[in-house]
Order: structure tokens, then sequence, then C-alpha cells
């Protein structure tokens, strides 16, 4: 559900807009986009991050529904992430609409952040309209959760590249 939400604002062309052509720019796509828009490259190269944020949002609503002894079945699994899925894809188009043509979906900052922000707000209020509970403790064990992942890997992910980088400067 959230990554489908991602995958078709990635991949909305200005078709719905009012347009003469793709706007001609020095980038010829090949980083994912051509002329500030996403292209079906973009969707690749984004898609691996999406899948892990979403992996990691069911890591945790697997982890809180074991650590209450809740059944461990897939309905159960969906009812208790489905709020923080849909702050997942919030994060996610909110982000791709602020950054639209310098969207990177690896960046801790402002990508992770904002991300990490969207899927706790949006998922606490959906858990309240939805009669799920919102205890103080929850809130700071999902925000330290969901911070300590969402953003982390993507640190993690740039001290990696930069380690290759530099590794390969060397040689």
């Amino acid at each position: 559900m959230a990554l489908d939400a991602v995958v078709h604002a990635v991949t909305t062309t200005r078709s719905s807009r009012q347009s003469t052509g793709p706007t001609r720019t020095a980038d010829n796509g090949e980083d994912g986009h051509f002329g500030g828009r996403p292209t079906l490259v973009g969707v690749k190269k984004y898609l691996p991050a999406a899948a892990v944020d979403v992996l990691l949002v069911l890591i945790f609503a697997a982890l809180g529904r074991r650590s209450h002894e809740e059944a461990s079945t897939i309905g159960g699994l969906l009812t208790t992430a489905w709020p923080f899925l849909t702050g997942l894809a919030a994060g996610w188009l909110v982000t791709l609409g602020l950054y639209r043509d310098k969207f990177d979906p690896r960046l801790a900052v402002p990508t992770g952040v904002i991300v990490w922000l969207s899927t706790l707000v949006v998922g606490m209020l959906l858990r309240v309209v939805s009669d799920q509970g919102t205890a103080f403790s929850f809130i700071v064990v999902a925000a330290s959760f969901l911070g300590l992942f969402l953003i982390g890997w993507r640190a993690l992910y740039r001290v990696v590249r930069q380690r290759r980088t530099l590794v390969r400067s060397r040689r």
C-alpha cells in the first residue's frame, strides 16, 4: 500500500498538466530524472530505499506485537503496521514534493528526518482515530525505534559509501 503510493507519486508525469513536451536540460535522465522529473530509472533507484523503509516499519510492528505476546498473524501485523505504513508513504510524498528535483531517498537529512517524523506523527494520529493505543511510553519507544532505523540506515549508507569512495580514490 505505502509502496504503491510512492511508486505512483514518482511515476506521475506531466501529462496531467498542460505541456508542450519534456523540459530540455543538460540532464539526460541517467540519474533518474529528466528535466527535474523522476523517470522510470528513478523509480528503480528509489524502490530499494522504499523497500528498506517498509521492511523496517514491519519489523517495528512485529517486535511490538511480540513484546506484548499478541498473535503472530499477518492480519494482526498489518493491523498494527498500517498506521505507520501510511505515515511512511506520506513522508515519502512530502519529501518528493519538497525536493522533487533533488530528491535522494538515501539521505538522512532531509529525507530520513521527514520520513521518520511523518511515520511517527501520522502513525500515532491514525492509531488514535482507529482506537489503537498511544500511551506515552509507546510514543517514546516508537519515536526511538523509528528514528534510529529510518534515519540510521541512511546515515550508515552514507558512511559506507564515503569509505568506498575514499578507498577507491587511494588506488
